[in-house]
């Protein structure tokens, strides 16, 4: 909210309250905006190894001075279904000197960004590097397993595709056609529930499960590393560990799942004639 502030002279002056959190980049634009066109400013920023570590962008855009705010942090991996918070922050970002990069209409400008310990707590380079590091291994971990459920529920909507097109098809080859896509869409949906947990039949709204499965060993690694105010501990690493097994497994089991059932439900779909397959 913003933040009012008495002056004297009866008079106030009112304002938003300083960023916190986050460094907020000045950037000027000299030509007139388009009010028709696209206008956002992208931004992407790069560690001092020239890693591209998050992407940033603003909107709207006035001609003048303009601001873009990157919040600190290094990209994290969205859950796969999950809601996605604009205001969840990544990984915080570790001390040093990075380069923000920022486009517009297909011109750059870039500017540096020092990012210092926070002064009010004792900083211990140590216990940083190891907790930013667990974090990013588990990251990795969490990108293997969004991508197998992501795959899976492309694969879904290709299968909800074919069922379309097949309504009004009452041939005997289009029935079988659509006992196959049944058959294949009911056995996504078990697989991918191996891995998020199944939703109760008639629930509505939130739920929660005892379920142990490769997104619930990912989330609870998450949860238990940020809370963390010291080095990353002896069972915050075998959490990270049983999380990294678990998503193994169940990228094996789709991977057999595309080498197997997908294959041949493919084929069967592509003599069809039905061409919906990337």
């Amino acid at each position: 909210p913003p933040g009012n502030i008495w002056t004297g002279f009866h008079t106030t002056f009112e304002g938003e309250n300083r960023a916190f959190g986050e460094a907020t980049i000045p950037f000027y634009i000299t030509a007139p905006i388009n009010t028709k066109g696209e206008n956002q400013v992208s931004g992407k920023v790069y560690s001092s190894k020239n890693e591209l570590i998050q992407t940033i962008k603003t909107t709207p855009l006035d001609s003048g001075l303009n601001y873009i705010s990157w919040r600190l942090d290094e990209a994290v991996t969205k859950r796969a279904g999950g809601w996605d918070d604009p205001e969840a922050k990544g990984i915080l970002a570790l001390p040093g000197t990075y380069k923000v990069v920022l486009q517009l209409h297909g011109k750059k400008d870039s500017t540096w960004v020092n990012v210092i310990p926070d002064p009010r707590f004792e900083y211990h380079e140590e216990v940083e590097l190891a907790h930013h590091d667990a974090l990013k291994r588990l990251d990795r971990t969490a990108s293997k397993l969004a991508a197998a459920l992501n795959k899976l529920k492309e694969s879904t909507d290709a299968v909800d595709e074919v069922l379309r097109q097949l309504e009004k098809n009452q041939t005997k080859e289009s029935e079988d056609l659509r006992k196959e896509s049944t058959t294949i869409k009911a056995a996504i949906k078990t697989l991918s529930e191996s891995a998020t947990g199944a939703r109760p039949a008639k629930q509505v709204g939130a739920w929660s499960s005892f379920q142990v499965t490769a997104q619930s060993k990912v989330s609870e690694a998450q949860q238990a590393l940020r809370a963390r105010l010291y080095k990353p501990s002896v069972q915050d690493i075998q959490r990270i560990e049983v999380a990294e097994q678990l998503t193994d497994e169940f990228e094996k089991q789709v991977e057999t799942f595309y080498t197997n059932e997908w294959r041949l439900y493919r084929e069967k779909i592509e003599t069809a004639r039905l061409s919906w397959f990337k």
